[in-house]
């Protein structure tokens, strides 16, 4: 039996990091770790008693952890370099941007800033972020 070949440079060469693509995957993991644990107190107080409409409760735990996995999907497409998870992005932080801003608007000002903040440094993130085709990408 003989060896296998050795594995060539270029297969083995790492995909160049960017500090854009790790944003923008570092946010998308956090939000999606905090819509799970949001969704775990949704159910925790569901357990408690406190909710008034269990099959609504069950129901909104359920659509919160889904968008949690679209979330983290979202991160490993970032990490892994791939091409789609840009417009994915862009959509949900735009969509964050008026959630933010009712937040604060409905007393919880510092809440509503945080994701103010996580939407718009998002939406920069993926803005600037190159593709993996783009050849002039500078890996920064």
């Amino acid at each position: 039996m003989s060896d296998p070949s050795p594995v060539p440079d270029a297969a083995r060469a790492v995909r160049p990091v960017h500090r854009a693509r790790t944003v923008a995957a570092v946010l998308c993991g956090l939000e999606a770790v905090a819509l799970v644990a949001f969704a775990g107190f949704y159910v925790y107080e569901l357990a408690l008693g406190l909710g008034t409409d269990p099959a609504r409760v069950v129901m909104s735990a359920v659509l919160i952890v889904l968008a949690a996995a679209g979330l983290a999907v979202l991160a490993r497409g970032w990490l892994r370099w791939t091409r789609w998870p840009r417009t994915p992005t862009v959509v949900w932080h735009l969509l964050l941007v008026p959630v933010g801003w009712s937040v604060a608007q409905a007393g919880r000002p510092g809440l509503g800033a945080a994701v103010l903040a996580v939407a718009l440094v998002a939406l920069g993130a993926a803005y600037v972020a190159p593709r993996p085709d783009d050849t002039d990408a500078d890996p920064v």
